[in-house]
């Protein structure tokens, strides 16, 4: 019986203890290989450790120097299967980085291009990540920043004075046990000084602060904010649409034979009594096109809670280009 993935992972661990680099390096591969392989319909926390398998996979083959052919795809499909888990900012902001350095080795202008653009998304979650663990209230924080305009003038402060700010801001008991994460939002925030440490005003600090709390927040009450796949179908749409539309999105509009044996895997039957095929899969997709086309067009929400510009997975969806020759019924 061939190990789990959770198994793979503890054995490459085990593995490394004893300097066994290789077999370890070959354990994690087996494990990134199985999170690739899970089926649409595994637990959240599966899609996590899934995510995590390739991570790790993917780092042993940059530190290893490795051939990384395919290794970006492989990032890219973790990232996909982490957003649809349960929300980890963190793993989320570990996947881009490395996929920015495995982009970066490729040095093809459109490799460059989404390595830039992974690597800041990796430093908004990677700020996300550290304001989500705060747990702190964008309101009362606001009032802070509020009370911080008023003065009559207002100081630029280095990593100690601001801390020493917002003790007396917000009250040693907040502030002394967030003084690590303090210490991380200032590195991404302050600015350099003429021939001095960074600096940021205690208001500004306390506006970017409110303002990135009350985003995390909406953003994790958003209704399925964790999105099952990728334009998970917007209103309206039956189990199999929706589902159709997720394979479409992820697949595009082609190989059917494939998207009925996707379904049928995770127990989907035809509707109405009609029986699956091929071409009542792609005659679906061809019915329900102009509706997904409208909503697209219009950026609307989906049924997930984002936008076609705000969905997390907007980078490798299909719809777009699905939709291109569908004209509006």
């Amino acid at each position: 019986m061939a190990p789990s993935m959770e198994e793979s992972l503890g054995r490459a661990a085990a593995l490394d203890a004893e300097d066994r680099s290789a077999e370890a390096s070959a354990e994690r591969a087996l494990a990134a290989k199985q999170a690739l392989e899970l089926p649409l319909d595994t637990s959240q926390t599966e899609k996590l450790m899934g995510g995590l398998a390739v991570l790790l996979h993917a780092k042993s083959m940059l530190e290893s120097g490795a051939s990384l052919e395919g290794l970006d795809n492989q990032l890219e499909a973790a990232l996909h299967m982490a957003r649809q888990g349960s929300r980890s900012r963190d793993l989320e902001c570990q996947l881009l980085h490395t996929l920015s350095c495995v982009l970066l080795s490729q040095a093809s202008p459109s490799s460059i291009d989404r390595a830039i653009e992974a690597r800041q998304e990796s430093a908004v979650l990677a700020v996300e990540a550290v304001v989500a663990e705060l747990g702190w209230k964008a309101a009362g924080v606001k009032k802070a920043a509020k009370m911080a305009a008023e003065k009559e003038h207002s100081q630029l402060l280095n990593l100690a004075e601001l801390f020493d700010a917002l003790k007396y801001r917000l009250g040693a008991s907040v502030a002394d046990p967030a003084a690590e994460a303090m210490k991380s939002l200032f590195d991404a925030w302050a600015s350099p000084s003429a021939g001095g440490p960074p600096v940021i005003s205690e208001q500004d600090f306390l506006t970017r602060l409110a303002s990135a709390l009350a985003k995390v927040s909406a953003e994790d009450k958003a209704p399925d904010s964790n999105c099952k796949a990728p334009c998970e179908g917007g209103s309206g749409l039956s189990k199999l649409e929706s589902e159709i539309l997720a394979l479409v999105a992820k697949e595009g509009a082609s190989n059917w034979e494939e998207k009925l044996c996707s379904l049928q895997a995770v127990g989907l039957k035809g509707e109405d009594g009609l029986e699956l095929t091929p071409d009542a899969l792609h005659q679906t997709w061809l019915r329900i096109a102009p509706q997904i086309k409208k909503a697209t067009e219009a950026d609307e929400e989906m049924a997930c809670g984002h936008s076609c510009s705000t969905c997390p997975t907007r980078h490798e969806c299909q719809v777009h280009d699905a939709l291109k020759d569908i004209e509006d019924l």
